[in-house]
């Protein structure tokens, strides 16, 4: 005799087939982020936008990230308190518009750190940011790192006198985030901390005599417009523009999607990269077009510079950090070792 089990239910067919409809959804959520920037789409977002691009891609577009430009969701400095507030998901900001804010992951701009090219900052900011006092420093934000913008050397443009040594560095008024501006201050200068779509006006108006920046944002900025003269290689520093995520929509996010997101940093990075060489190739042009003055410091006024700004600014924020409770020394030399493994 063959036995032939309980035929279901109607009832019983819908309740397995919501189940089944339940479960495929799961796995095929809908996630709408938005992302919050400043300026236009240029190299500096170039790397965020291949890393948006490349999620929509792997997830057939079932998750997708809008980056927003001009300050449209928030000021830049207020970035990162409106990520906490929860007015978005994604959030760009530089370390300089509130040090205080995250004093621990500061260490990574610091002055003459040996960043030769983007492999040396990814790898620095990633052992950075991995460590344990750090992801609570931006845990506090309602903030987990995700990306470095891995940002070229800040070179400086200016008004009036080319700056061509370090004693033509003093008594200038030059916008200089972070630590940055604390080397140019040792140099005498006095440093101003302004958001990038703020140095233009700054510039025209004769409130600022220079401005640290990259080579591609001077461009993206047209800060050559107002300027007579532009460093070539000073090479000082840079300064660190991370983009961040909103822990609470991580921890929301499927295991697959968080996944995605950080195997699709391998994406963004090699954007950065590219979008960087060629900006600052078209930039170089641009400068040259316009008639600034292309000033080549001598090796030995940047030699100059280090001693006077690299390592003495490397002690006293170690000390600083220290002071506070922070693992100062543990950080910078966790930050150095992961960029001589680079090597």
């Amino acid at each position: 005799m063959t036995c032939i089990g309980k035929l279901k239910t109607p009832a019983a067919l819908l309740a397995g087939a919501i189940t089944l409809a339940a479960a495929t959804a799961a796995n095929a959520q809908d996630v709408r982020w938005q992302a919050s920037t400043w300026g236009t789409p240029r190299a500096a977002t170039a790397g965020a936008e291949a890393w948006a691009e490349e999620i929509s891609r792997r997830t057939d577009g079932a998750f997708q990230i809008a980056i927003h430009y001009g300050g449209e969701l928030s000021a830049p400095r207020n970035n990162l308190d409106n990520l906490q507030l929860g007015a978005f998901e994604v959030a760009n900001y530089c370390g300089g518009f509130h040090p205080g804010k995250h004093p621990a992951s500061m260490v990574v701009e610091l002055p003459f750190l040996p960043f030769e090219d983007p492999a040396d900052q990814r790898a620095a900011h990633e052992a950075v940011y991995s460590h344990p006092v750090v992801e609570k420093e931006l845990a506090r934000w309602n903030a987990k790192w995700m990306l470095s913008s891995v940002l070229p050397q800040m070179e400086l443009i200016g008004r009036g006198d080319a700056v061509e040594t370090v004693a033509g560095i003093e008594g200038l008024r030059v916008r200089a985030l972070g630590p940055l501006g604390a080397a140019y201050e040792k140099a005498g200068a006095v440093p101003m901390s302004l958001s990038a779509p703020e140095t233009y006006q700054a510039l025209s108006q004769g409130v600022l005599d220079s401005v640290a920046i990259a080579h591609y944002a001077m461009a993206s900025y047209r800060l050559y417009e107002p300027s007579d003269w532009v460093t070539e290689n000073l090479a000082p520093g840079t300064v660190n523009c991370p983009w961040v995520v909103s822990l609470d929509a991580w921890n929301a996010l499927p295991q697959e999607y968080r996944d995605i997101a950080l195997e699709a940093r391998d994406v963004a990075y090699a954007a950065f990269a590219e979008a960087y060489g060629a900006a600052v190739t078209d930039a170089m042009q641009a400068f040259r077009d316009d008639g600034l003055i292309i000033v080549t410091i001598p090796e030995a006024e940047r030699e100059k510079f280090r001693e006077l700004a690299g390592v003495p600014l490397w002690r006293e924020w170690i000390a600083d950090a220290e002071a506070k409770g922070l693992p100062g020394q543990e950080l910078f030399d966790r930050m150095m070792a992961a960029v001589s493994s680079e090597k």
